[in-house]
C-alpha cells in the first residue's frame, strides 16, 4: 500500500478534489483504469478531479476505498 499523506485541514472543495486525484495517482491508477473500477467514464473522473462535477460523500468514500485510503471527519 502506498504511503499516505493526510490532508491536515480542508478549506474548500479544491482541497477535496486535489486529495481525490492524489489518492488515485498514489494508488497507481490512470483515469481510464480508475473509471472502470468506479463504474464510471474517464470523463466523469476527470470532471470530478477538476471540480466540475459534484461527488456524493458515499461515492467519495468508495473512491478512497478503491485507492485503499480513508477519510476522517473531526469536529471541533
Amino acid at each position: 500500500m502506498p504511503a499516505t499523506k493526510p490532508i491536515d485541514f480542508i478549506k474548500d472543495a479544491q482541497d477535496i478534489t486535489r486529495g481525490l486525484k492524489e489518492s488515485r495517482i498514489c494508488a497507481g491508477y490512470s483515469q481510464t483504469e480508475f473509471a472502470r473500477l468506479m463504474g464510471k467514464s474517464q470523463g466523469w473522473v476527470s470532471s470530478v478531479e477538476k471540480g466540475k462535477t459534484n461527488i456524493s460523500i458515499k461515492k467519495m468514500c468508495f473512491w478512497l476505498d478503491v485507492c485503499e485510503r480513508r477519510a476522517e471527519i473531526c469536529a471541533k
